[in-house]
């Protein structure tokens, strides 16, 4: 199994599964020295996640268990980030992680709609502190 820390469109749970199959969820965790931005250019021009290093920034996210098998398909999906290792508070424990980053950051990039839809139900499966949540509507401009 590996462990990967989701901060994106993947933490809803229905969209990780529809990309991958069944999958374990571990919960909410947050990275710290990382901060969040949609500074990674889709497809379409518009905003997707990604993690930026920042001392003191904090992101929250979810981890979930994967096979190899499903690591393998969701790389598929996750074309221009490279994967990184990080360390993940959960529970006042660390959990070893991977997670993917984009070194091609444009910022003030817009999400669409339809992707913050998974950043909220996500969010919201996961009950994450309502500050977050408010500073990511915030930065997507919703």
């Amino acid at each position: 199994m590996k462990t990967y820390f989701a901060f994106g469109s993947n933490m809803s749970r229905a969209r990780i599964q529809a990309r991958t199959s069944e999958v374990l969820c571990l919960g909410a965790g947050r990275l710290d020295g990382f901060e969040h931005s949609f500074s990674y250019m889709g497809d379409d021009g518009s905003g997707k996640g990604n993690i930026v290093l920042q001392a003191g920034a904090s992101t929250w996210g979810v981890l979930y268990d994967l096979n190899e098998d499903q690591a393998t398909i969701l790389h598929g999906y996750e074309v221009g980030y490279e994967i990184i290792q990080v360390s993940v508070q959960r529970l006042g424990e660390q959990v070893q992680a991977y997670a993917y980053l984009s070194a091609q950051a444009h910022m003030a990039l817009i999400p669409t709609s339809e992707y913050i839809g998974h950043y909220l139900l996500g969010m919201q499966e996961n009950e994450f502190p309502d500050n977050y949540v408010a500073a990511i509507r915030t930065q997507a401009g919703r």
